[in-house]
């Protein structure tokens, strides 16, 4: 039987959750594959399954034939090709993703050449449409990230403004009563499916506030849940810099005195049942 790499996905309801501190964790195990090269965004898996889904979508007028047959043109989109009967276009980018992702595997599993047979994994920051979809054809690990919304506020303001630039969904036009609505809207989302997971074989919970508080118990948990060795070490590792923290520490409950009361009501309307379910201090 060939050996493959099994996936860990890592799941967030929205930056700033502590997805970049779990997979520097997770790097330091000799079981995992990683770049281990901050801040941890390189998703093969994610690149190669667009790379088929785009066979799927409605072609495109940026490009055509002369594009397609030029060997030094790197323009990829949609087939160029209008009503296609010969074959079905979802079915084949279906097959396409899975094979890619297999083959991907494999050549991991094979590179590195693992002695005595040991599970080695591939951990990867995935977005949602990609995750789903791999795990109904390949057995995959899931960690799910949680952090409490109204630190994820903060976390996200203060980031932002640190960079000097917007990210993380925050546009330009959004006041900061109409990003925490939208903060909320995915929280919520992301909350549904995560509950949805609780106690399955396959995914684990992992509480920012955790990790960073408590962080060697959380860390053994995930080392035995995986039934490998990981040699993080929380003081050697904290040089490695969060820039809106303090002295590159990670801060939980910030809300407490950074959040607007105008923001912490919005959040607490719209997430009270979340918050108090994962049983964050309410107030």
């Amino acid at each position: 039987m060939k050996r493959i790499a099994t996936p860990i996905f890592i799941h967030i309801p929205q930056g700033r959750c502590g997805s970049t501190l779990i997979m520097k964790i997770l790097a330091s195990s000799p079981n995992v594959i990683s770049d281990n090269q901050y801040p941890f965004e390189n998703r093969y898996l994610t690149y190669l399954c667009k790379i088929a889904k785009i066979i799927d979508s409605p072609p495109s007028e940026n490009w055509n034939n002369t594009n397609l047959i030029n060997i030094n043109d790197r323009t990829l989109g949609p087939l160029p090709y209008k009503n296609i009967s010969i074959f079905n276009k979802k079915t084949l980018s279906d097959k396409l993703s899975i094979n890619l992702v297999s083959t991907f595997l494999k050549e991991l599993y094979h590179t590195h050449k693992p002695k005595n047979e040991i599970n080695l994994f591939y951990p990867e920051k995935i977005p949602p449409w990609n995750a789903k979809y791999i795990e109904k054809h390949i057995r995959c690990k899931n960690i799910f990230m949680i952090r409490d919304p109204r630190d994820i506020f903060v976390s996200i303001k203060s980031f932002n403004e640190k960079r000097g630039f917007l990210s993380f969904g925050w546009q330009i036009s959004d006041t900061e009563e109409a990003f925490a609505l939208k903060l909320c809207k995915q929280f919520k989302n992301y909350y549904e499916w995560f509950i949805n997971t609780t106690n399955k074989k396959d995914s684990l919970h992992v509480k920012y506030e955790d990790l960073v508080s408590n962080n060697k118990k959380e860390v053994d948990r995930i080392s035995k849940w995986l039934e490998i060795k990981i040699n993080y070490s929380q003081k050697e590792n904290l040089e490695s810099r969060h820039i809106s923290t303090k002295n590159g520490t990670p801060q939980t409950e910030r809300w407490v005195k950074e959040l607007p009361h105008k923001i912490l009501n919005i959040i607490n309307n719209e997430l009270e049942n979340e918050i108090k379910t994962l049983g964050y201090r309410f107030q």
